[in-house]
């Protein structure tokens, strides 16, 4: 819980339900079996918490496990993958802008949406729309 970036009282118990009920992806150091990168899903089945130790990063495995994850979710959830990047979190929304297989939620009047995005599809899809509050 310590590389949250929003920590509050009783997130262990939640990651801890997350982690048991709905898919996950964890990369390991085969030398030492250290977790290296990880993903987890919300309570909804939004891809949520993805970290990558700072001396793994630039690696690709940050993007290792999100593909991962939104495989997983989609094998065995049914689910659109999605993900909520915070508008305080300028370096993750670069990274996913230039990433070609998520698209931005647009608003009703064409705009683009601040903090939602959906993995592309040839199918159209109707888009759920959950603002972070």
């Amino acid at each position: 819980m310590s590389v949250l970036l929003h920590y509050q009282d009783g997130d262990e118990l939640q990651a801890a339900i997350r982690l048991k009920e709905l898919p996950s992806v964890g990369i390991f150091e085969i030398s030492t079996n250290k977790l290296v990168s990880f993903e987890y899903n919300d309570g909804i089945g939004t891809i949520a918490h993805q970290y990558t130790y700072p001396e793994y990063r630039n690696k690709g495995f940050g993007k290792a496990v999100e593909i991962l994850i939104c495989q997983k979710n989609l094998r065995e959830l049914d689910i659109l993958p999605s993900k909520c990047v915070a508008p305080a979190r300028p370096k993750v929304i670069a990274i996913t802008e230039k990433t070609k297989y998520w698209s931005k939620l647009m608003d009703t009047n064409g705009n683009p949406s601040e903090i939602w995005w959906t993995i592309y599809s040839k199918t159209p899809k109707e888009k759920i729309v959950i603002r972070d509050n």
